[in-house]
């Protein structure tokens, strides 16, 4: 995909999104208007930081990207060592690097 993505596991999170959207009612101008950052983990983390711009493409007005970042607790799971890999982009200076790549910048979902 185009984004590098779990395509089973965006589209199972997007058919919950509309769902929820339908429900808002009027509200919706309040949602999220995009949403990216679904992949599948393997056995080896990946690279968050090479996976993130991806997650920027055809991105909406207020988008949402999913992620998980924390510390790596079980040494057997691999979406808990992924976490840790996940942190380690978002708490370090990469993150920065790609946002202002991309002319971006982090800001609370309010004020976008």
């Amino acid at each position: 995909s185009r984004r590098g993505v779990s395509v089973p596991k965006a589209g199972f999170i997007s058919a919950l999104g509309r769902g929820f959207a339908a429900a808002a009612g009027d509200l919706t101008d309040r949602l999220n208007s995009g949403f990216s950052g679904v992949y599948g983990f393997s056995r080896d983390p990946v690279d968050y930081g090479a996976l993130f711009p991806h997650f920027l493409a055809a991105r909406g007005a207020r988008h949402v990207i999913l992620c998980h970042p924390g510390e790596a607790n079980d040494p057997l799971a691999a979406w808990d060592r992924q976490r840790a890999v996940e942190y380690e982009f978002l708490a370090g200076p990469r993150l920065g690097e790609v946002l202002t790549a991309h002319n971006l910048k982090m800001t609370r979902f309010a004020e976008a």
